[in-house]
């Protein structure tokens, strides 16, 4: 009974602290002078002032890796750069399904920050009625900007409904169409590309050896790559001289890149031969310019054949302190291939299509870069000279293989612990004062029938190109979505820790709880 009396002698204590505490601040405050109702009216007129005057602050924190949904510091540095005003418009039909509501919404908030980002930009939004409005219409197609055909599916029809949805560029007279802007994860990427090639009269051209211009650009293997470096570069194939072994009549001319070219693109496949021709005209390209190389230490045709790369092109390569090695890189952070056949599917990882997210931040070129595939990629030695640096490198559990080689997915071999390693894919070299040397050890990297849906080889690409061509306007420019998110290679013993750990450590963590609730408890009565 004494224990029961003294808490309630404790508890009639705190109540008067309590009591006390409020009175003095009636007190302080003077509010013993009003009703309750007017002290109730004065905090919500409070709290309504105060929403106001936030609602003109702006205050936005982005925690997605990379702050994917921010403006890079490429997009401002360009919007920097503007001298006229500039109109960003955005055009809706108001028959647009409500699936697409989301993207709307999206699109609107992007090109906001457009426009809080410079004085120069002014955002405005048109909505209109095709039906009612067919001069609007008719401008748009003008511009570039048609009707979408939309399905929509009611439950007892389907009808087609043609709906529009654009973004336009307007500087003085001329209103110019952003391509792609439904694809909101590349549109900051479109829209400053378009600011940048509107107000920038030299487009940089971007020339292109080791490929040949196809009659038909479907079939063209780099058809992906240069429809999209279109929207801000001029992509010029140049062609290679015939083999020596074509023209033993003929005296060989010298190889000569044109004037014109900014960056360089050498694309080294199994049909290829540079010859020493080829080869001293890059050589003399190089003193001046910047060029980008894909190729391979093992050469792989189409049958699947291997044999020797190049060696007079990795031979020149290795002058700048960057050695291709005669090796595949295998990885079990690797693409899927169908090994399937007769109609029956079966997809397997394919190590010798390794991907990786380990790329060098420390560069301009990783700016929203999370993943990049190497398909059949090679080693890259590197020199310890401080003017070369890695670019990209594979995960940490990879291996290589070389001699003779089966690449059959049913065949690959587990390595041994002693050939586990790191091994660089792609690298740079400061080969002149302003010129660079960029090598990727796969020649298939920004093929067609390479390209994964998850990887960013070719904005890794054109990160490379922004800086050698356009002096490094449009590198850095982010997805506006994260869709990879890698985890942490683990060895088995470290994962399964974490497995038992995770399974184990929220049950014991409420048991714990619950014993010091019972202690206390018991050893309070």
């Amino acid at each position: 009974m004494k224990l029961k009396l003294s808490h309630i002698k404790q508890s009639i204590r705190e109540s008067l602290k309590v009591l006390a505490k409020t009175g003095s601040i009636v007190h302080s405050l003077n509010l013993y002078r009003y009703t309750k109702q007017t002290i109730l009216l004065g905090a919500i007129a409070l709290f309504v002032a105060t929403h106001l005057l936030l609602s003109f602050v702006t205050l936005r924190l982005d925690l997605s890796k990379g702050a994917a949904y921010t403006l890079s510091k490429s997009s401002k540095q360009i919007l920097r750069q503007l001298e006229l005003p500039t109109i960003i418009t955005l055009y809706t039909s108001n028959n647009l399904p409500p699936r697409v509501t989301p993207i709307v919404r999206d699109v609107i908030d992007l090109l906001r920050e457009y426009d809080r980002a410079s004085g120069k930009i002014q955002f405005t939004e048109v909505s209109f009625n095709p039906t009612e409005q067919p001069e609007l219409v008719q401008k748009l197609a003008q511009i570039g900007i048609v009707g979408i055909p939309v399905r929509e599916q009611d439950q007892n029809e389907v009808s087609l409904t043609q709906v529009y949805f654009g973004v336009t560029l307007t500087i003085g007279e001329e209103e110019r169409p952003v391509s792609e802007p439904f694809d909101i994860e590349n549109l900051e990427y479109n829209i400053s590309s378009s600011l940048y090639t509107f107000t920038n009269t030299k487009i940089p051209t971007i020339g292109i050896i080791g490929t040949e211009e196809g009659l038909n650009p479907q079939l063209d293997q780099m058809g992906i790559f240069k429809q999209i470096a279109g929207s801000q570069f001029v992509t010029e194939i140049i062609p290679m001289p015939k083999s020596e072994f074509e023209e033993l009549d003929e005296v060989a001319e010298p190889f000569i890149i044109p004037s014109n070219i900014d960056t360089l693109i050498i694309v080294d496949t199994a049909e290829n031969i540079f010859s020493p021709e080829v080869i001293e005209g890059i050589k003399v390209y190089l003193q001046t310019g910047s060029a980008l190389v894909f190729v391979n230490g093992v050469s792989i045709d189409d049958s699947l054949q291997t044999g020797p790369g190049d060696e007079d092109l990795i031979s020149l390569i290795s002058t700048y302190g960057i050695t291709v090695e005669n090796n595949l890189v295998l990885s079990p952070r690797s693409e899927f291939v169908n090994v399937g056949s007769g109609g029956f599917s079966l997809f397997l990882p394919y190590p010798f299509w390794a991907w990786t997210p380990d790329v060098n931040t420390e560069t301009n070129y990783t700016g929203g870069i999370s993943r990049i595939t190497f398909p059949w990629g090679s080693a890259l030695t590197l020199s310890e000279s401080e003017n070369v640096r890695y670019l990209a490198q594979s995960s940490p559990d990879s291996w290589v293989e070389s001699g003779a080689l089966n690449l059959n997915p049913q065949s690959i071999v587990d390595p041994r612990d002693e050939d586990i390693n790191t091994y660089i894919l792609a690298a740079e070299s400061d080969i002149s004062e302003s010129g660079k040397l960029a090598v990727i050890g796969s020649s298939r990297f920004i093929q067609n029938n390479f390209l994964s849906r998850e990887s960013q080889n070719i904005e890794f690409v054109l990160n490379l190109l922004n800086n050698y061509a356009s002096d490094g306007a449009l590198s850095g420019i982010r997805r506006r979505a994260v869709t990879i998110y890698p985890l942490p290679q683990f060895s088995d013993d470290i994962e399964q820790v974490y497995k038992y750990a995770t399974i184990l450590l929220m049950p014991l963590i409420f048991g714990v709880y619950g014993g010091v609730r019972l202690w206390k408890r018991n050893k309070t009565s």
